[in-house]
């Protein structure tokens, strides 16, 4: 049986290859439609023409609607004031989607509740009110974890004034100081240029990891002073690396908030903790979104930089540190 309709098989495909309209009819279509899809036929959704209902009209919706219209998926072109007039335009076809805005939002968001927001969509196509309604839905949620990290840090800054503020004057060689300071500014250039040069994605946080990482050595011997700062300076950038990882917004707010209050808690008693700490608190605080798509991407594309910046600059702290004029103690 098996052999019988492999012959079959075999004549037809024989058949199919000496017949020229056959051969057209077998491949030429499959190679238009691949060749016309692949540039004409596109599922992404822009400019959907939007219609916003605002019921409350507070701050708070006002910068929920500018999240609407800074993304290139949104064009806000009618503002009804009542539900009615919305879905006449939604029936007519001359808007695809209706956003409402319910009253106490703006008084909800305040007070760190559930704030109500209703998105109407045109079912017409399916397939675009599918699109439409994640897009929203995404920036949406966008905006709620900006409200919820807004808050965080309000919360944290008050907590912080309202803690007792601990002020230590330190006294330093004139000559300490003022060679420090040029040290300094020769390091941050020499960063910044090394960044420059690698052309990774923010740079200028490692001028800013330099400069922060590694104080003068008042108390303690300068081998101990270098020490602590490699360790400083070699763990930043793996913990730059593993945050940049995070791509969910949420978890990046989190991240940022647990470092803030690390930074202003054990690092208050530690001052080598709180100038770690300075330089991811500060990068995640200016960019929202990772810089690179993994980890071991960001590693490959600052770790040549880094090392050259690092090495030269604990080798410089080191080399002031010894040759200070004075003991390297806090004077009296």
């Amino acid at each position: 049986m098996w052999e019988r309709i492999l012959v079959i098989v075999r004549k037809e495909l024989l058949q199919t290859v000496r017949d020229m309209r056959r051969r057209t009819l077998l491949f030429g279509p499959p190679l238009l439609q691949l060749i016309v899809f692949g540039y004409a036929v596109n599922m992404d959704v822009r400019n959907a023409r939007l219609a916003w209902l605002d019921l409350d009209n507070t701050p708070e919706s006002r910068e929920l609607r500018a999240s609407f219209e800074s993304s290139r998926y949104f064009q806000v072109v009618e503002t009804p004031s009542r539900i009615g007039e919305a879905r006449n335009l939604l029936d007519q076809g001359q808007i695809q989607a209706i956003v409402q805005i319910l009253p106490r939002f703006g008084r909800d968001v305040r007070r760190g509740t559930t704030a109500a927001v209703q998105i109407l969509v045109d079912g017409t196509n399916s397939n675009t009110a599918a699109i439409i309604s994640n897009y929203a839905s995404q920036i949406v949620a966008s905006y709620a974890s900006a409200m919820l990290a807004g808050c965080g840090y309000g919360l944290l800054i008050v907590t912080t004034a309202a803690s007792a503020i601990e002020i230590r004057n330190r006294a330093v060689h004139p000559q300490t100081a003022l060679s420090y300071a040029m040290l300094l500014a020769v390091l941050t250039l020499i960063s910044w240029f090394a960044a420059r040069v690698a052309g990774f994605e923010h740079g200028w946080w490692l001028p800013l990891a330099v400069s922060a990482i590694g104080e003068p050595s008042l108390a303690e011997s300068a081998q101990r002073a270098v020490s602590k700062t490699a360790a400083a300076l070699c763990a930043t950038v793996p913990l730059l690396a593993l945050l940049d990882s995070v791509t969910n917004p949420v978890m990046r707010a989190a991240v940022v908030l647990l470092l803030a209050m690390l930074l202003f808690t054990a690092g208050r008693r530690r001052p080598a903790l709180q100038t770690f700490l300075l330089t991811p608190i500060v990068v995640l605080f200016a960019s929202h979104q990772p810089a690179y798509s993994d980890g071991v991407q960001y590693l490959r594309a600052t770790l040549v930089a880094c090392a050259v910046v690092f090495t030269f600059s604990v080798l410089s702290k080191w080399v002031l540190w010894t040759l200070r004029p004075d003991a390297g103690r806090v004077a009296v």
